[in-house]
This record gives C-alpha cells, sequence and structure tokens, in this order.
C-alpha cells in the first residue's frame, strides 16, 4: 500500500510540474450581444514563458478561420454540427514579438463564423468546442489548448 502511495503522489507531482511548465495559457469564454442579435467568443491569450516570441499578427487564435479548430454541435436530437463560413481569409504577414506574460485578448464573432447559428431557437443549447496548437506562434511547440463551451439562448 505504501508503495501504491508513493506512486500516486509521484504522479501527482509529475503532473503538477507539467502544468506549471506549460509555456501557453488560452482561456475562453463567451458573450452574447443582444443588439446584434449573436454570440462571440473571447480569448485571451498569456506567454508564461521567460522567452520572447517573435511571430506573425496572423497566427493569433481569433486571427483567420484556419487558426482556431473550432465546431458547434446542436443539443437536439440527431442534430449535425453547424456549417462553417466559408471565405477567403488571406491576412498580411505582419511580425510583432509576445513577451513574457505578456496578455493579449480577440474576440471571434460565432455569427459569422457558424452563420446558421442565427436559426436555433432559445430552447435548444449549443455546444461550442475548439482546439489551438501553440505551434502556429512558436514553431517547434507541442502545447495546446481546448474546450468546450455551451451556449444556453436563455443566458444573459
Amino acid at each position: 500500500m505504501k508503495l501504491f502511495s508513493k506512486l500516486l503522489l509521484a504522479l501527482f507531482l509529475l503532473t503538477l510540474s507539467a502544468i506549471s511548465e506549460a509555456s501557453w495559457n488560452l482561456k475562453a469564454d463567451l458573450q452574447q450581444d443582444m443588439e446584434k442579435k449573436t454570440w462571440f467568443l473571447n480569448l485571451t491569450l498569456t506567454n508564461n514563458s521567460l522567452n520572447s516570441v517573435d511571430t506573425f499578427k496572423s497566427s493569433l487564435p481569433w486571427a483567420t478561420l484556419e487558426q482556431l479548430d473550432m465546431i458547434a454541435i446542436p443539443l437536439v436530437t440527431h442534430a449535425l454540427p453547424l456549417q462553417q463560413a466559408i471565405y477567403i481569409d488571406d491576412p498580411k504577414f505582419d511580425p510583432f514579438t509576445i513577451t513574457p506574460n505578456q496578455v493579449l485578448k480577440g474576440q471571434i464573432n460565432l455569427g459569422e463564423r457558424f452563420p446558421d447559428l442565427k436559426n436555433y431557437n432559445r430552447r435548444e443549447p449549443i455546444v461550442i468546442c475548439y482546439r489551438f496548437q501553440f505551434a502556429k506562434i512558436e514553431k517547434g511547440n507541442g502545447e495546446f489548448a481546448d474546450g468546450c463551451l455551451l451556449i444556453h439562448h436563455d443566458q444573459k
């Protein structure tokens, strides 16, 4: 039993150290715009490393369609994922530097990304799932962030 407890403690400490060594953090939350009748995905990106990273503004998660993998799934029986908008998204390669501990914020208009979002009535919740690979900002970085958020139209 003592060996099992020691192994469990070692596993916990390894996991804790892996979490604390993450060089990037991406947080997401939802915001409803009643006036525009749409939802926004607010993103906060933090460089937790001790190093500055030279990259392009077009590599940020909110910059282009290709940067943040997303899917929207209505929580109704036999529902298919919502179709994403398809358009040419040709950004400028605008270089900039992200310094240690710098926090960047951006926003994605979910109504533009998923045009059929407005067709769902107020009783049908929708799950928005996302995934971002930090290698898009920092070459060779194998970290990623992902998560799911619930759009419930009765939220205020």
